[in-house]
This record gives C-alpha cells, structure tokens and sequence, in this order.
C-alpha cells in the first residue's frame, strides 16, 4: 500500500505543476498523452483536449466488467490578494 500511496504522490505532484486554467488545457493533454505512450496506452484526442485513455483487457478478463474513471483535467484559478 505505501508503494501505491508514494507512486499516487508523484503523479499527483507532476500533475499539480502543470498550468491548467478552465480553457487552457494543452499542457496538461500533452502530459497525458505522453503519460498513455510511454506505456503503450490507446489513446484519443479532440481539438478541445479532451483525452481518453484505455487499456485492453488483461488475457482471461476480457469478458469481465469494464471499469473507468473520469474527471475534469482543468481548475479554477482565483486571485489571491496579498
């Protein structure tokens, strides 16, 4: 498990330097798209960034339930005074 949570971390940290204001999501598409080629992921993209990556299933699982996440790769940005 502490392997998981250390390996969690570090996505969420790269992920969390990148720049991604609501209608700037570029750079955070080209950090998933190469995240999905480094492994050999399929992989689609549209025009507005949107990107769906997805896994064969393993040898013996095919006929089992398939199962997904999805969320939003942009954030709202606000101001902070001071």
């Amino acid at each position: 498990m502490e392997e998981f949570k250390t390996g969690f971390l570090k996505y969420f940290y790269e992920i969390s330097k990148i720049p991604r204001k609501s209608g700037n999501e570029e750079k955070i598409a080209k950090y998933l798209i190469e995240f999905a080629k480094e492994r050999n992921l399929k992989y689609y993209t549209d025009n507005k960034f949107n990107v769906v990556i997805w896994k064969d299933a393993s040898i013996g699982y095919e006929d089992k339930e398939i199962l997904g996440f999805q969320c939003h790769t942009d954030m709202v940005c606000e101001k902070v005074d001071g």
